[in-house]
């Protein structure tokens, strides 16, 4: 498979990069430079894993989906029990001066889990139980989540599962039911 970059995704992340520091900047009188500063440096590590990541076969990634969801999942179970407290909820992991955020991973490896099980499977349409198992996928990682709890982030798992369903094949009368 040839390796190539999009240059739109390029140019539509750079812009989203762009505007966002822009808005760093202006509140910076306000907040202090240090945010900037740091979404510099996130802008910059966030750009060369992007341009790392593309040159990375995409059977690779299906090939460990299953893996790294394992390991999402795994993480979500370790933040209830030993994760810090924020504003009512235990969902991040301190790290020195970093903290992490497990479910904000768990999306991109819920998202890569549910994308290499559609592309194993063969027919244009989603029969009742492998919409299912998509549903139980995003369901398993976001009901973790909603443990924490914080259902703001829970929450975004819906489009997840919606934008699975759709490319997946889901027939329109069940569209017709879900609404």
């Amino acid at each position: 498979m040839e390796h190539r970059i999009d240059a739109w995704m390029i140019l539509a992340v750079a812009g989203i990069l762009g505007a966002s520091l822009v808005t760093q900047n202006a509140v910076s009188e306000v907040v202090g430079i240090q945010l900037l500063a740091r979404q510099l440096l996130w802008a910059a590590g966030g750009m060369l894993t992007l341009l790392v990541l593309s040159r990375v076969r995409l059977d690779f990634y299906a090939r460990f989906a299953p893996f790294v969801y394992v390991i999402g999942l795994a993480a979500l179970v370790a933040v209830l029990y030993l994760g810090e407290v924020r504003s009512g909820t235990r969902g991040w992991f301190a790290l020195g001066p970093l903290t992490l955020q497990p479910s904000e991973f768990a999306r991109v490896t819920t998202i890569l889990m549910v994308a290499a099980w559609l592309g194993r499977r063969s027919g244009s349409r989603l029969v009742p139980t492998e919409a299912a198992t998509v549903v139980g996928l995003v369901t398993a990682t976001a009901g973790l989540v909603a443990l924490e709890p914080d259902l703001g982030v829970a929450v975004t798992y819906l489009p997840v599962v919606v934008t699975a369903l759709w490319l997946g094949g889901l027939p329109r009368w069940a569209w017709v039911v879900l609404a």
